[in-house]
């Protein structure tokens, strides 16, 4: 093999910058976004209540209630579920350049690329099933009849699906960040920090699940500001920029 043929192509560098910078905003704004939901910043939370009208009103009353709270965050859901398939897409080629400037022959680097659109493509998957219930919010003004109710079921079993998709790609992510960290950190170039703040990015994705599946929502906010506000734009945006240490 010539030395050209195995030298990496300078068009990763450039591509990966782009890609890294396009991530770390996408996923700070998403980031953001949640967390305007999660913590109730523009919206009262909403929660069922029991009276003496039966279980079946009870529970149209609580969807109405619910989608007019959804109905005030719609353009939230909305813009956040198209900034993560898009900041997903961007990691992907990220990756994809870091593989272009790496030596050929070390399994990390596909690992890393195989992870990241694995568990990408699941958690841009769980976004686009919970932006599919934007035109149902937007419109607004529910009432509390019986299609209602099967209504709100189907998307308690939407939402349901698409919790367990992002918590699947986040576990596959995170075994991403680290194969890409262990990747680094074998290189030439040696940035350091970059493994360092790929492997809290992964161990922040890890405590984000589960934080949530033991309902410990205090320290799940505490671990999406960490993973999406902070770590995720310095990962993203520091490989891009730093790329070039890796070609030489």
């Amino acid at each position: 093999m010539s030395a050209e043929s195995s030298a990496p192509s300078p068009a990763w560098i450039g591509i990966a910058r782009w890609a890294g910078t396009v991530a770390g905003l996408a996923f700070l704004g998403q980031s953001v976004l949640y967390l305007l939901d999660s913590m109730d910043i523009l919206s009262a939370e909403v929660a069922y209540q029991q009276t003496n009208r039966g279980f079946q009103q009870d529970l149209a009353d609580y969807y109405v209630a619910l989608g007019e709270r959804m109905h005030h965050l719609w353009w939230d859901v909305a813009i956040r579920d198209v900034l993560g398939p898009l900041g997903w897409l961007a990691l992907m080629v990220l990756v994809l350049a870091v593989h272009g400037v790496t030596p050929s022959g070390r399994p990390l680097a596909d690992l890393a690329v195989l992870f990241t659109v694995v568990g990408g493509s699941l958690a841009g998957l769980s976004d686009l099933l919970y932006l599919s219930r934007v035109s149902l919010w937007r419109r607004g003004a529910l009432q509390p009849t019986p299609d209602l109710v099967a209504s709100g079921r189907a998307g308690e079993l939407v939402e349901e699906v698409s919790t367990y998709l992002q918590w699947g790609g986040f576990f596959v992510l995170a075994a991403a960040f680290v194969c890409l960290a262990l990747t680094i950190r074998s290189s030439p170039g040696r940035p350091r920090f970059l493994s360092v703040v790929m492997l809290a990015e992964a161990a922040a994705l890890l405590a984000f699940v589960l934080t949530a599946a033991a309902d410990a929502w205090s320290l799940n906010d505490l671990t999406a500001v960490l993973a999406g506000m902070v770590l995720a734009p310095l990962v993203c945006i520091g490989t891009g920029w730093q790329l070039h240490r890796l070609a030489g």
